[in-house]
């Protein structure tokens, strides 16, 4: 999720979906329930862009992937290259405006993690 107020967000989210851990890292925090990742929170600093929740889904090659975007239509929000984790994770949006993180995930990665 992006919002511009992650504390009220945490405490809703926590008390209405029981996430029983949040860890925090450079601006974003995990939802964490049962020792696994189940959400992430960033707080965005300008307070014109609306809250939303931003689906994640795994991928195994990033790059490759926002190669395509633009030719069927969508738009690279952030490339790979210019992630903060260098690389691993790009934003989209399709056509239509919405938006997609899609991120790179060993295949060994189990349990949401």
């Amino acid at each position: 999720m992006w919002t511009a107020d992650s504390k009220s967000s945490e405490t809703f989210y926590a008390a209405v979906l029981g996430y029983d851990q949040i860890h925090s890292k450079c601006g974003y925090d995990v939802l964490m329930r049962d020792h696994k990742w189940r959400a992430g929170i960033r707080e965005i600093k300008d307070e014109r862009q609306p809250q939303r929740w931003i689906p994640v889904v795994r991928v195994a090659d990033p790059h490759a992937i926002t190669q395509q975007v633009s030719a069927l239509g969508g738009t690279v929000w952030i490339s790979p290259e210019n992630a903060p984790n260098q690389g691993e994770t790009a934003l989209i949006a399709d056509p239509t405006g919405a938006l997609l993180l899609i991120q790179r995930w060993s295949p060994a990665a189990k349990g949401g993690q």
